[in-house]
């Protein structure tokens, strides 16, 4: 993989609040991946993100419906990602919905360092689950080749525990964890939380494509 570190930064609304929810990471640079997660309650969808460079983001999935997530009420969550084409600053991220919030949205946007530029990834594989009470699972994803997986959990008490080789790169109500490279087979992401928490979990494999070359013959 092309990818290192990890790091995340978070924004949330209260109650009755209108999109967007926003958030500053670090200096991004052309060839960064930038994954973003949003979830929240009330709103009736979860529209898309965009920032203030003008990268394009990717959803990795439709919605996902949520109930009763850190005893709050049923929303969504979803999950975008883009490869900075645009870099050189830190820019604002701003998670778009429509409809306002009943108690909250909250957004975590996390950035991998590229080791080289213009490279071509795809979310080739996800999984994602919610539930009322622990344990939280993602359910698994059969991987085919090498893979920086991304892992997100937002449970109601700040207390997840990562599963052996997953690294946490972030906690504050939600978890995001991850794994670089990654060998083929069946994974899940499944965090230890205890018995009584609500939680969304999700598991995404991002490998590279190779780049394709046209070749020329000269007579």
């Amino acid at each position: 993989m092309a990818f290192s570190g990890g790091a995340t930064v978070t924004g949330s609304l209260g109650a009755s609040a209108a999109s967007p929810c926003n958030a500053t990471p670090t200096v991004i640079n052309t060839g960064d991946l930038v994954i973003v997660s949003i979830d929240a309650d009330g709103v009736t969808s979860l529209d898309g993100v965009t920032d203030t460079l003008g990268n394009a983001y990717r959803p990795v999935a439709a919605q996902f419906a949520t109930t009763s997530l850190a005893g709050q009420g049923a929303g969504f969550f979803r999950s975008f990602y883009a490869i900075a084409t645009v870099g050189g600053s830190a820019p604002t991220v701003h998670g778009n919905f429509t409809g306002t919030t009943t108690s909250y949205a909250e957004m975590a946007v996390t950035r991998y360092v590229s080791s080289r530029g213009g490279i071509t990834l795809g979310a080739s594989a996800r999984a994602q689950a919610a539930g009322s009470a622990g344990p939280a699972a993602s359910g698994a994803i059969t991987l085919a080749t090498d893979a920086l997986l991304y892992g997100y959990n937002d449970c109601t008490n700040n207390d997840a525990t990562q599963p052996g080789g997953w690294i946490e790169v972030e906690t504050s109500f939600h978890t995001v964890a991850h794994i670089l490279s990654a060998a083929p087979g069946s994974v899940s992401y499944s965090p230890t939380l205890g018995s009584t928490e609500g939680w969304v979990s999700e598991i995404v494999s991002f490998t590279e494509r190779p780049t394709r070359l046209l070749l020329v013959g000269v007579s």
